[in-house]
């Protein structure tokens, strides 16, 4: 029951709405209608007394995506659980490192760690294959080495050329 005619039929009888608080959302329910109340229904009140109820979320929460980088599928699909996501579509990709999570997705929109989407949706992933043999010319990481700055070759004081050392 929506809360205004909740209002209505208990301003009939002469007894007041106090709205406690708004439950985690339950798609069981339509949004925003009474899913608890105190006293409950049928029981005996006197006049004038206030009815508390709770009401259904209008809709599910936001939830943060973790941080999948360099995890396993059974890793990230322990995380996402314990968040109520749910676990979609799994494809594999070529890559070094079998079922490492390389990529997910929601209804098609790439997500990145720290994307937020709501509860109970549905993600998909994108693994590794666990079948690419390392090759160096084709190896690639976030940086490569020709944008990394020269490393200057130092030999200590001691063992300089031309004064002996030792």
């Amino acid at each position: 029951m929506k809360l205004e005619v909740a209002e209505e039929k208990l301003n009939e009888l002469d007894l007041e709405v106090f709205l406690l608080d708004t439950v985690e959302f339950n798609a069981d329910f339509p949004p925003f209608t009474i899913l608890e109340q105190d006293p409950k229904a049928g029981s005996l009140v006197k006049d004038g007394r206030k009815v508390y109820v709770k009401l259904n979320a209008g809709e599910f929460t936001e939830i943060t995506i973790p941080e999948f980088k360099d995890k396993t599928f059974r890793q990230i699909s322990a995380t996402i659980k314990s968040l109520t996501l749910k676990e979609g579509k799994i494809t594999y990709k070529p890559h070094i490192a079998k079922d490492i999570v390389l990529q997910i997705f929601q209804d098609g929109r790439r997500l990145r760690a720290g994307d937020k989407v709501k509860k109970n949706s549905t993600l998909d992933f994108v693994l590794g294959d666990g079948k690419e043999v390392f090759n160096e010319e084709t190896f690639s990481s976030e940086e490569p080495a020709d944008t990394l700055p020269p490393t200057e070759e130092v030999q200590p004081a001691e063992f300089k050329e031309g004064d002996g050392g030792l």
